[in-house]
């Protein structure tokens, strides 16, 4: 089958659903499944790159608004790729626009991995940006009952009726190597609902070091607050780690905290 997969960005951009439009485009290349990925890219470059059955296309980027990618599509209609599936994940909503105004015939999936209820303007634009996409779908894609109950509670039977929940999965770690250590571990996107500077002033006074794994657009402010709570020896910030270094954090941490404040913490994949 010829897939196409629609993210938002790729690594070493990484995020929850970042993450899981890697694993699964690399999972069913695997299987023998012809896929091809589009995301925005990071900078104003574009990329392709091409890994046995799995073709990524960075797209160029005008900037981010709101962590969305300033980024146009080309036609699906002229593109060289006709897949058999296309799968877009959610949300994004320029990019759910585009899709919708391409009015294709082709199936097409969505999985919808957030809520973003608790941010009036951007669940507007949210709103507005797929609603025309969600009624093209053919099938929508939850990753967990309470993320589906959450979202869908104010959609229209249509959509619920072809709604369904599939779970996250994670691969199972390489290998296992325990050092002595002791330290709390933050894995994840570094953006205002993780409840970062919340974990900070909790840490702050603690005898144990404080991890902060992945990267984004908070950094410079989450750096700033460490010095003003005197924790630069105690914090320890580890950009865009492999999944090897990941590996070695998480079977070495004593504690992994996930302390995001609000439902735009969809599921937490890092909690696998």
């Amino acid at each position: 089958m010829r897939i196409l997969q629609l993210g938002k960005f790729w690594a070493p951009d990484y995020g929850g659903i970042e993450r899981v439009v890697e694993s699964l485009s690399r999972g069913l290349a695997e299987r023998g499944h012809q896929v091809e990925t589009w995301v925005a890219a990071s900078s104003k470059s574009a990329e392709v790159k091409i890994t046995s059955n799995l073709k990524l296309c960075r797209f160029q980027s005008r900037g981010q608004l709101f962590s969305q990618a300033l980024c146009l599509l080309p036609s699906l209609k002229d593109w060289p790729f006709q897949p058999d599936l296309v799968h877009i994940h959610l949300p994004n909503p320029l990019w759910a626009w585009q899709i919708s105004k391409m009015k294709m015939t082709t199936p097409l999936a969505i999985t919808v991995h957030a809520d973003l209820s608790q941010n009036p303007i951007k669940n507007q634009i949210n709103q507005w940006a797929q609603k025309a996409l969600l009624h093209q779908a053919h099938s929508l894609i939850f990753t967990s009952s309470w993320n589906k109950k959450l979202i869908s509670r104010d959609w229209q039977a249509d959509l619920i009726n072809k709604s369904l929940v599939i779970p996250l999965g994670v691969r199972p770690p390489s290998s296992f190597i325990r050092e002595d250590h002791e330290f709390i571990l933050f894995v994840g996107r570094w953006v205002s609902y993780k409840g970062l500077s919340q974990l900070l002033e909790a840490c702050a006074g603690l005898a144990w070091p404080l991890v902060l794994a992945g990267g984004g657009p908070e950094e410079l402010r989450l750096r700033q607050l460490t010095k003003k709570l005197k924790m630069e020896q105690q914090c320890k910030f580890v950009l865009n780690p492999t999944d090897l270094e990941l590996e070695k954090l998480y079977q070495n941490c004593s504690v992994v905290v996930l302390p995001s404040t609000d439902s735009r913490e969809a599921f937490g994949l890092v909690l696998l």
